[in-house]
């Protein structure tokens, strides 16, 4: 089994054997969001959310390695902890912090292996730490990165694609209505409003990005056409609904393992939504 677990402190200093992973394989490297932290006693990643198996009863803790079929030897893949606790004011500002160590975890993984794919999974502030090690590690060093539930803003996502233009690097954010309140939230807690910012759950696309609206039949039907049914929600707020939600870790094991190409995703994406007419959610579905 090639599960690697690295952990980061207040600091940015990281430590952990990336020795361990095979150097013909993808990498994948988890990250985790707001609350967890390496070594707490109730909430350390390495032991519910990064662990090999089930260690605790909170289902959005469960482990993503068995989730997403990843951590295998041809499937090798890292657990990435940060100090995720205190105020929510003070895990952004550690997700910048972690996220420079992240880069240099990737840059070192690169020289190591350079024709290695590298790609990220991040949910929530964890995708704030992925954007902030993509706008510092070397160009073109990341493959792809998925956003969950991302916490942060779309001029940050912006400035991490710039540093990886001319690259085959892409971007998939990856959103639903149940978030609809955290992105409130975030751009309310963290004084968007001052400065003209959109949370990144109100969308992203671009040359380097596509936005997956796990809420629109359209996008559902994109996704159902590529093999991958997903249910409709059966909450109205969840923050977790990205990866808790039925049928989205095969989705995401297939585009860590590169089975899933994202330019098809776009593809599809593009070919269920050009009717022209407005996208339909599940939650309009649900009131008509």
């Amino acid at each position: 089994m090639a599960l690697v677990q690295i952990s980061s402190d207040e600091m940015g200093k990281w430590q952990g054997d990336l020795h361990a992973l095979p150097k013909t394989a993808p990498v994948a490297i988890m990250l985790h969001g707001y609350k967890y932290r390496p070594g707490d006693r109730t909430d350390c990643p390495h032991a519910s959310l990064y662990a090999a198996e089930a260690q605790n009863a909170i289902q959005r803790s469960q482990p993503w390695p068995k989730r997403l079929g990843i951590g295998t030897s041809d499937r090798p893949a890292i657990g990435f902890g940060w100090p995720a606790r205190g105020s929510v004011w003070a895990a952004w500002r550690q997700a910048e912090i972690a996220g420079r160590a992240l880069a240099e975890v990737i840059d070192a993984l690169k020289a190591d292996a350079p024709h290695r794919p590298i790609r990220l999974l991040g949910h929530s502030m964890g995708a704030r730490v992925a954007l902030c090690a993509l706008a510092r590690c070397g160009q073109g060093h990341v493959h792809s990165a998925i956003l969950l539930n991302a916490a942060d803003f779309t001029k940050n996502a912006l400035r991490a694609q710039a540093r990886h233009a001319g690259t085959s690097f892409q971007m998939i954010n990856v959103t639903s209505r149940e978030n609809a309140v955290f992105d409130l939230l975030t751009e309310l807690c963290l004084l968007a409003p001052l400065q003209s910012e959109r949370a990144l759950g109100r969308g992203l696309d671009g040359p380097h990005a596509l936005t997956l609206r796990l809420d629109h039949l359209d996008d559902r039907s994109a996704l159902a056409s590529l093999g991958f049914a997903v249910p409709p929600p059966d909450r109205s707020i969840c923050h977790w609904s990205t990866y808790l939600r039925p049928g989205t870790g095969a989705i995401y094991r297939a585009l860590l393992d590169g089975t899933l190409r994202p330019d098809v995703l776009r593809a599809a994406l593009h070919a269920a939504r050009c009717d022209g007419a407005e996208p339909q959610t599940d939650f309009d579905a649900q009131v008509a």
